[in-house]
């Protein structure tokens, strides 16, 4: 092969890599029949095929309308009739559309869908559609903690000239450093530094260039998601946060964390919106030698609340369910909100092909601690943190008012509701829920005592029964 044809193949093969990060890694979905059994419940959710992209088309089609391809099959699940107003639970989208330019009509039918939205500022176009269309809607910005050499307007050192570059030839001391000296670096998708929270100069220039970001894009958004906000004084070194040298700046866990509280006590009040940081989660973890939920919920009263990304699974696959006592951490810090603060669930339920029983196990969890009156929002991620999920018609359920707080029956949990009881079995077997009242699926049959729950999963079992002909947003079910 002569060195011409080399470079093409070359070329051709990377650019196949590339379009396979946003379409899915299988070409069809089995299509489950409606009313399918998963595990040990019914489902009214049926999902569609998503497009049968070859080779050649990857390679061929550009990436970005691949990706719009993708969105418009799963905005076909979306239903016509918002649930906003009736339903129990609050849900915030990850589509922030980082890596392509949706559609309007795409963001159109998003919209109304949706209490809270995360775009990045390079999205800003889609705040005033997204609020034209729900004015309820809350809408935060994505900014990292972290500072990269090749950002755009995705952390405090690249809103202008005064970039992560300028900060580390002018200001490393405004950066952890090293055993030599010098200002640490992770080596993930970009060369990546991390800023000190205690140094004063480095707060009062977080403060001034998120000010300036919000205001030269609109000034629309109703918040800042914080990623990144590590929680221990070695998180910078994990391998998904770039993997930094260790850092002399700070040598325990509790006086990182102090840094980290005065730092959003000091930047909070002088923004002009509120942040909510994305908390490193092994201060939430039972088995982690830095567990302390305490500090989570120090966080959320420090700024405008706080974002934990890792319930119910840690990865999207059945080796990803975290323990019961993780998961109880979580429920119990969502009780635990403060009042006037935001807590934000964050699952990695599947990939792309998105997984039925795996998304509702973890939507029936967050309905353990789910209520109109509680400031505590589930996203649930597919794949790619810029596609949209699809819709699952239990989210539209109108199961009434929440009546009381999470309760244990035997293995299990339980959470009443006006109108229906959601049992959850976060165990590795299976358990079983008896009752003496009338239960229907959500199919409508009739259910007998005792009611089998599979492991790790969930179910809702209705008080009264749903008639599908009666329910608009169940009019694609045959």
């Amino acid at each position: 092969m002569d060195k011409g044809m080399q470079v093409g193949l070359a070329a051709v093969l990377v650019i196949a890599a590339c379009l396979m990060i946003i379409v899915p890694r299988s070409n069809h979905l089995a299509v489950a029949p409606s009313w399918a059994q998963v595990g040990s419940f019914k489902t009214l959710t049926q999902l569609p095929a998503l497009p049968d992209i070859s080779l050649w088309t990857r390679i061929l089609k550009p990436r970005g309308e691949i990706a719009q391809a993708v969105v418009d099959v799963k905005l076909s699940t979306y239903p016509t009739k918002s649930s906003i107003g009736t339903r129990a639970g609050k849900h915030r989208t990850t589509g922030i559309f980082s890596s392509f330019e949706p559609k309007s009509d795409q963001v159109v039918k998003i919209a109304p869908h949706y209490e809270m939205f995360l775009f990045n500022a390079l999205r800003a176009d889609l705040v005033p559609i997204v609020k034209k269309h729900n004015g309820s809607a809350k809408v935060l910005m994505y900014l990292a903690s972290s500072l990269t050499t090749v950002a755009t307007r995705l952390d405090a050192g690249s809103v202008d000239n005064e970039n992560t570059e300028w900060i580390v030839k002018n200001h490393p001391g405004w950066l952890l450093k090293g055993s030599n000296g010098k200002p640490i670096e992770g080596k993930s998708w970009s060369p990546k530094y991390w800023p000190d929270p205690g140094n004063k100069e480095w707060r009062a220039f977080f403060v001034k260039k998120v000010n300036q970001l919000v205001a030269t894009t609109g000034g629309h958004w109703d918040g800042i998601l914080l990623d990144e906000f590590l929680a221990t004084h070695t998180g910078h070194t994990a391998g998904y946060l770039g993997g930094s040298n260790t850092q002399v700046n700070y040598p325990s866990n509790g006086a990182f964390q102090n840094a980290q509280l005065e730092f959003l006590k000091d930047v909070a009040p002088r923004l002009s919106v509120p942040i909510l940081p994305n908390v490193d989660a092994p201060v939430l973890l039972p088995n982690s030698g830095a567990f302390n939920p305490e500090f989570f919920t120090d966080v959320q009263r420090a700024a405008g609340g706080a974002e934990a990304e890792v319930f119910v699974l840690h990865a999207p696959n059945q080796d990803g369910l975290l323990d019961k006592e993780m998961i109880e951490v979580y429920l119990d810090r969502a009780r635990k909100t403060p009042s006037g603060k935001i807590m934000i669930l964050g699952t990695p339920t599947a990939e792309l092909e998105g997984h039925v029983a795996r998304t509702l196990y973890t939507y029936f969890t967050y309905l353990l601690v789910a209520s109109p009156g509680r400031s505590v929002y589930w996203s649930f991620k597919e794949g790619n943190s810029s596609v949209p999920n699809f819709w699952y018609k239990e989210f539209d359920l109108n199961l009434g008012q929440p009546q009381g707080e999470m309760q244990t029956a035997g293995a299990l949990w339980q959470r009443e509701f006006a109108d229906a009881t959601v049992v959850v079995n976060p165990n590795r077997e299976a358990a079983k829920f008896a009752f003496t009242r009338s239960y229907f699926d959500v199919a409508g049959g009739a259910l007998a005592s005792p009611f089998s729950v599979g492991p790790n999963s969930g179910s809702l079992l209705m008080k009264k029964r749903l008639s599908v002909l009666a329910t608009p947003f169940l009019h694609e079910v045959k």
